[in-house]
């Protein structure tokens, strides 16, 4: 289905998350060439062994970054230029959610329409999904799904099967968090299975859920950090009501028809708003801040 015009021009614009004056029209540039910035530039926090770079709290702060901005700055001040070459060690931490929002942050730099989609990954370990956000774009006939996080090292590593600047549109390959929520609720997978990493206690039904709604917040291009949410995003699943349950239910159904127009993603925005987000981040980091002021608040 081809989206309508609005929901197009929607994506083309920036959001308050990917925003820079520091973002520049690349001529001739290719898709190749924009996933190799993002890699260029962000390290995963999850892979450091694998370049061999040290953890440090001081590094691993990097990981709260929230906007494009701040990030490009922050590069800057290192002393590199968007197309710098670099060494894994002078990357900066960051987690897929970066790599996506930088990626669609370029796409959009050049007027494609663009978005992160959250979701699980199967691809990482077999029999195991783990919680991902990647990139979509639209070419002109349909929306192709870009992992902008996998280089050549993490290809290898994971003897990765396709090309990530084109990742199938296959349940085997990525499921969106929407999706996700409804085989859950099917009784068609064990929700466990769907983790950050197997045996995490970060993973289940209530993590399912939690995604889905940053699913539908990064469809309404606010892309937050995977850590942090309103209220309704900390909530546990065992408190919310069969009614609460039902909604859910009815977002995911809408999700994943695939028919979603600019008025049906705000109408459920105003059904699951973003004000007041409280962060948590994994190095133990925590603040509270309001959506309004995110280009005023500590590490936007």
């Amino acid at each position: 289905m081809t989206p309508q015009p609005e929901l197009l021009n929607f994506y083309q614009t920036q959001s308050a998350f990917s925003r820079s004056e520091l973002l520049p029209v690349i001529p001739d540039w290719t898709v190749s060439q924009l996933a190799e910035i993002a890699q260029q530039h962000l390290l995963h926090y999850g892979w450091l062994d694998a370049y061999h770079t040290e953890r440090t709290a001081e590094k691993l702060q990097q990981i709260n970054t929230r906007s494009i901005d701040r990030l490009l700055k922050a590069r800057q001040e290192a002393g590199f230029e968007l197309q710098s070459q670099t060494l894994p060690q002078q990357r900066h931490l960051g987690c897929c959610r970066d790599f996506s929002l930088f990626f669609t942050a370029l796409m959009r730099a050049q007027g494609v329409p663009a978005r992160s989609r959250v979701g699980f990954a199967g691809y990482f370990r077999e029999g195991h999904w783990h919680d991902h956000v990647i990139g979509e774009y639209w070419n002109g006939d349909r929306w192709v799904r870009v992992d902008p996080q996998l280089d050549q090292l993490q290809r290898d590593a994971i003897q990765l099967g396709f090309d990530p600047l084109d990742v199938p549109d296959s349940p085997d390959v990525f499921v969106t968090a929407a999706r996700a929520w409804q085989l859950y609720r099917a009784g068609e997978v064990d929700p466990w299975n769907y983790a950050i990493f197997p045996g995490s206690p970060i993973g289940g039904p209530g993590f399912i859920r939690g995604n889905l709604l940053h699913e539908l917040w990064s469809l309404n291009k606010i892309e937050l950090l995977l850590w942090e949410g309103p209220e309704e995003f900390w909530r546990d699943l065992e408190v919310l009501s069969e009614e609460e349950l039902k909604a859910t239910d009815q977002l995911a159904t809408y999700l994943v028809s695939g028919e979603e127009t600019l008025k049906g993603l705000q109408h459920w925005l105003e059904r699951y708003p973003v004000d007041q987000i409280t962060c948590r981040a994994p190095n133990g980091h925590e603040e509270v801040w309001e959506r309004e002021a995110v280009t005023l608040v500590p590490g936007a």
